[in-house]
C-alpha cells in the first residue's frame, strides 16, 4: 500500500507538472497498451442496439442524435477520436463519467460522442508522487479508492 500525505497533497507534491507530465503521460500510454484494448476505439451508429442507451445523459430532458458514439478505451482512442471528427468538421463533445445535468453532450448540434467511461482507472504514480484518475472515474469510485486503498 502506497502512503501520501495529506499535506504533500496539498502543497502540490501530488500535481505533474512540465516535463514530468510527459514522461507521465508516456507511462499511462504504456499501461494503457499492455490493458490489451484493441487497435481501434468502439464505433456506435444510430443502427447499433447500444446506440439508444449510449445517447442518453443522466438527464432524461434531453436525447441527444449524434450521427456516431465512439466508445474510447485509451488515451490514443480519444486522440483518434478527436481527430477524425475535427478533420470531418463535425462538433465534438466529450463525455466522461456521464453525469452531464446540461444538454452539453445531448444537444442536437452534438455530432459526435466520445464516451470516455471505459477510462476508469485511478492509480497511484509513486516515481511522480501523484494520483492519476481517468476521465471517465466516477466521484464515488474515487472516494471510496482514495478512502481504502492509500493512507492519509
Amino acid at each position: 500500500m502506497d502512503s501520501l500525505s495529506r499535506r504533500t497533497m496539498i502543497t502540490g507534491g501530488a500535481v505533474a507538472v512540465g516535463s514530468s507530465a510527459t514522461a507521465w503521460a508516456a507511462g499511462r500510454a504504456a499501461a494503457e497498451e499492455s490493458r490489451g484494448w484493441e487497435a481501434q476505439a468502439s464505433t456506435v451508429r444510430p443502427d447499433d442496439p447500444r446506440y439508444a442507451d449510449l445517447r442518453t445523459g443522466s438527464n432524461q430532458r434531453w436525447m441527444g442524435r449524434p450521427e456516431y458514439i465512439r466508445v474510447a478505451g485509451t488515451t490514443a482512442h480519444v486522440v483518434q477520436a478527436v481527430t477524425e471528427a475535427v478533420k470531418a468538421g463535425r462538433r465534438v463533445v466529450a463525455r466522461s463519467g456521464g453525469n452531464c445535468f446540461e444538454d452539453f453532450v445531448t444537444s442536437p448540434d452534438v455530432q459526435v460522442v466520445v464516451d470516455l467511461s471505459q477510462m476508469r482507472a485511478i492509480s497511484y504514480d509513486r516515481a511522480m508522487r501523484a494520483i492519476a484518475v481517468e476521465a471517465g472515474a466516477l466521484v464515488g469510485d474515487v472516494y471510496r479508492t482514495l478512502f481504502t486503498r492509500w493512507v492519509w
